[in-house]
């Protein structure tokens, strides 16, 4: 994987950041893409972006990039977005953007096939009776893929409004995107196996809030809040994307420095309900407290932090993937060494 970026300010009120990458990746499974030989994966990427700044109240970004991969061809992925500061501490945002997802090696090279056969006291038994005449079972085909795969893409719109306060600031933002090209698992009419196919769409509206706040010198405060609604087409789980997020969901984190060496956090989660896609099950809504205390320290060239954490600290168990799967009270230590 190799990237080239640079950076420079064509003029005094434009900034202009460019590059280009290559990446290659090879991947080798006998079982998975039933061959001893590896297959290949190239990608190579060229970007730009441009800011301009034509008034004190005005920042404006255009840019994008374009990319080719072996797998489903050539993609560009635009982005523009203008910022407008129409008061001191209040900025206007509009954003608009597309991006690409490539399928992963199994989705789009994937050919597993199952096989068995006799063991050899069994085999030479029923070949002396005359009931087979090989050892070997028929091998039977779990998954294949489709040659004529497309990146699934997401086309996106923002509209934010972010107000600064002494100490802090209030972020308010409204999102659309649009998902198609969407990859989800079909089996062919009479066939055993299970394959890939550019089968889905999406559509997320949501809305968020987010404050954060130094409520004294050591002493911060996060909440955010966020409502989306999902609607879209699956041809196999028809409505599965309409719970594949939670609609409600909030969180707060409140931090405390005790002094230059000790700090310590609480943080309240709360999720609502949601279908996990895949082989998930239907979670239900739930709650969560985590605590962390932390010592920092220097030595020398060394410095890092001892940290004391608590997961779920009421004990209140909840499910995460699977029904059996019950979350309670978890706690652990963990060390940061820097040098």
């Amino acid at each position: 994987d190799v990237e080239l970026q640079h950076a420079f300010a064509p003029t005094s009120s434009t900034r202009l950041v460019w590059g280009g990458g290559a990446r290659l990746d090879r991947f080798s499974s006998t079982y998975y893409l039933n061959s001893t030989e590896p297959v290949e994966f190239r990608q190579q990427n060229l970007f730009a972006n441009l800011e301009w700044r034509p008034t004190a109240k005005w920042v404006l970004n255009a840019g994008g990039m374009l990319e080719r991969n072996s797998f489903t061809g050539t993609y560009w992925s635009p982005r523009v977005a203008a910022n407008y500061h129409w008061q001191p501490g209040h900025t206007l945002r509009l954003i608009a953007s597309r991006a690409t997802h490539t399928p992963t090696i199994f989705e789009a090279k994937s050919d597993i096939r199952l096989s068995t056969s006799w063991t050899p006291a069994s085999c030479a038994t029923l070949k002396a009776f005359g009931l087979i005449t090989s050892c070997a079972f028929p091998s039977v085909r779990s998954a294949y893929h489709q040659d004529d795969l497309r990146s699934e893409t997401i086309d996106s719109r923002e509209l934010g409004y972010l107000w600064e306060l002494p100490g802090g600031h209030l972020d308010f933002k409204y999102s659309y995107d649009r998902l198609g090209d969407l990859l989800e698992t079909y089996r062919p009419a009479g066939k055993s196996w299970q394959e890939y196919r550019n089968e889905g769409n999406a559509q997320i509206r949501a809305v968020e809030m987010q404050w954060q706040q130094r409520v004294a010198s050591n002493t911060r405060i996060h909440l955010a809040l966020a409502a989306s609604r999902i609607s879209g087409f699956n041809s196999e789980r028809s409505g599965a994307y309409a719970e594949s997020a939670a609609s409600h969901s909030r969180s707060m984190l409140l931090a405390h420095d005790f002094d230059h060496r000790w700090t310590g956090s609480l943080a309240y989660y709360a999720v609502g309900r949601l279908t996990v896609q895949g082989d998930g099950d239907l979670q239900t809504p739930y709650e969560r407290v985590d605590a962390r205390l932390a010592y920092r320290f220097r030595d020398g060239a060394y410095q890092g932090e001892v940290a004391f954490i608590v997961q779920n600290l009421f004990d209140k168990p909840y499910q995460e993937v699977y029904y059996e799967n019950l979350i309670g009270r978890r706690s652990y230590v963990n060390l940061r060494l820097e040098f």
